[in-house]
């Protein structure tokens, strides 16, 4: 049930950021990590963007964490790209590696209260 929870966020953000964007995709880097949208404005990648269910397990906030550290170490050109991490948990920002990723809560993200 849990996974399905999942899935059906990722598709609730995914028609969210297609009312918001253009240019949506899913990337992946060179070692292998996966970041779920990579949002595109005007040639340039703007937000690197997670979506997960809880991330009250340590181990996956930290690999969700660290998805989105590697893909923006890979694409050079971090301090211009917003790092989203979207969950059902309460909203933080962390700081990683010199990142500062933003932890929203996804219904508070829907309704554009951050």
């Amino acid at each position: 049930m849990g996974r399905r929870i999942g899935d059906m966020l990722e598709n609730i953000v995914y028609l969210e950021l297609k009312r918001r964007f253009d240019e949506i995709y899913y990337f992946k880097t060179a070692q292998g990590y996966e970041v779920d949208f990579l949002i595109k404005e005007y040639e340039q990648v703007t937000h690197l963007i997670q979506v997960n269910q809880t991330i009250a397990d340590k181990k996956t906030k930290n690999r969700e964490l660290r998805s989105l550290v590697k893909a923006a170490d890979e694409l050079k050109r971090s301090n211009q790209i917003e790092l989203l991490l979207l969950s059902m948990d309460t909203s933080q920002e962390e700081i990683i590696d010199g990142y500062t990723i933003k932890v929203i809560n996804i219904l508070e993200w829907l309704l554009l209260l951050v």
